[in-house]
């Protein structure tokens, strides 16, 4: 019983390391009028955004995620670079799948 509550310890250890690093991850929030303190810099659709960490977003944020980049969160694709309004991701880290999996932007917003 003693080494089945040791090995959930370590577990939950390493689970919250991760999840410390994962959090901290820059993002770009698009500005819309907040009043939010932070870096600010130009985003890849050329609108303001402030740089915060992964942990200080909250639901309704606007976020630009540049290519190759890091998806923090569960999103809802409003925006493409490509004309045809698809994005590609991959989900390696959730299903273990490596393939690039496509997801279509919103047609009117």
């Amino acid at each position: 019983m003693g080494i089945g509550m040791l090995k959930e310890y370590l577990a939950d250890s390493k689970r919250k390391k991760q999840d410390k690093i994962l959090n901290a991850i820059p993002v770009k929030r698009a500005k819309l009028g907040s009043n939010v303190n932070g870096e600010t810099k130009k985003g890849s659709l050329g609108m303001d955004c402030d740089i915060i960490r992964t942990d200080e977003l909250k639901v309704g944020d606007l976020i630009i995620i540049d290519d190759d980049g890091y998806i923090p969160a569960d999103c809802v694709l409003v925006k493409s670079a490509l004309d045809t309004g698809e994005a590609f991701i991959m989900t390696g880290q959730l299903d273990g799948e490596r393939n690039f999996k496509p997801k279509m932007a919103l047609k009117e917003i």
